[in-house]
């Protein structure tokens, strides 16, 4: 449970989902609209970037369940391009994890 500090952003985060979709929490909504095209964006810059390994964090099948867990809320309750930003950062994540696992080509 050592990696747990790691996740907190996101597990906050989908309490905010949480309470902008069931409770209509005005200032949780706020939060998801700013923080889903500012990940976004993060995430974009990260993937065209160089960045050095963390060597320790959770296993991804967490951001798996965290992410998939945000799209279905959303797309439940029809925020419908706050989860096409879900999706583009998930995807982004995938291939991030992908591209830092695959074989680095010697030439």
């Amino acid at each position: 449970m050592g990696w747990l500090k790691h996740v907190l952003v996101d597990l906050l985060i989908t309490l905010c989902v949480v309470l902008a979709t069931f409770f209509g929490m005005q200032w949780a909504a706020w939060v998801v609209w700013i923080y889903t095209p500012a990940m976004v964006l993060l995430k974009v810059g990260a993937l065209g970037a160089k960045l050095p390994k963390v060597k320790e964090g959770p296993p991804d099948w967490f951001f798996h369940v965290l992410y998939a867990a945000n799209v279905v809320i959303l797309l439940i309750h029809a925020w419908y391009w706050v989860t096409a930003g879900w999706i583009v950062i998930w995807f982004l994540s995938a291939l991030a994890v992908s591209r830092s696992r695959a074989p680095v080509k010697r030439g």
